[in-house]
């Protein structure tokens, strides 16, 4: 049993076999393909900066070297245990929590709301997205929660910049976790929010920018 999403680069002597592919069987891959060109071809004027091709240069040296541990396709639902390329691995970088995932109370009501709504809302949340399953899911967790009202988003990086931008605007000042997750920071430059960093879990350091 091996381990997989681990993001860094490995050691000597980890690297795992089976998600190494030949040059043959990476080829059908589009990120290949570039990466493939971006190795062979010069590239000429200011299309790609030295950093960005230092990047790429690295994908590639990890792709090469079965290093490479994005975009694994699974052969089977997500777990615990995932099936790759016949192999299995235990999965440290799932999002189902509460490992919910097929269960069959669940799946019965998926299915069903496909049978109702089809497999796609037909448009955004704002215009012609929202059905009565939102409505009906955003009251059960206002209830829950205890607030006048609850508006669920797609992903979490989804909701910190639809939140951070509604709040905070150019004359804020965001103070933030040195450590904080990275949807924080882009919703701030996005939103033209000013931000600072204080030392992870140092309420002193926070202090010391609350007192500036």
């Amino acid at each position: 049993m091996k381990r997989m999403g681990v993001n860094r680069r490995p050691k000597s002597g980890l690297k795992s076999g089976s998600i190494k592919g030949s040059a043959e069987t990476r080829n059908d891959l589009p990120l290949d393909d570039f990466l493939t060109d971006h190795n062979q071809q010069p590239i000429s004027g200011k299309l790609i900066g030295t950093r960005q091709k230092a990047k790429l240069d690295l994908v590639d040296w990890t792709k090469s070297n079965g290093y490479y541990t994005f975009h694994q396709a699974l052969n089977s639902k997500s777990g615990p245990i995932a099936n790759i390329g016949g192999k299995e691995y235990k999965v440290l970088s799932s999002y189902d929590y509460l490992g919910l995932i097929g269960h069959p109370k669940i799946d019965k009501a998926a299915i069903d709301a496909i049978n109702k709504f089809g497999t796609s809302s037909g448009g955004v949340r704002l215009l012609t997205g929202t059905n009565v399953l939102h409505i009906e899911l955003e009251l059960k967790l206002a209830q829950f929660k205890g607030t006048d009202a609850a508006l669920t988003f797609s992903s979490g990086y989804n909701a910190n910049l639809a939140v951070l931008s509604s709040l905070l605007d150019t004359k804020d000042l965001a103070l933030v976790d040195s450590r904080i997750h990275q949807s924080t920071i882009d919703a701030c430059k996005l939103a033209g929010v000013p931000h600072r960093r204080f030392e992870h879990n140092n309420p002193r350091s926070l202090e010391s920018l609350l007192k500036l």
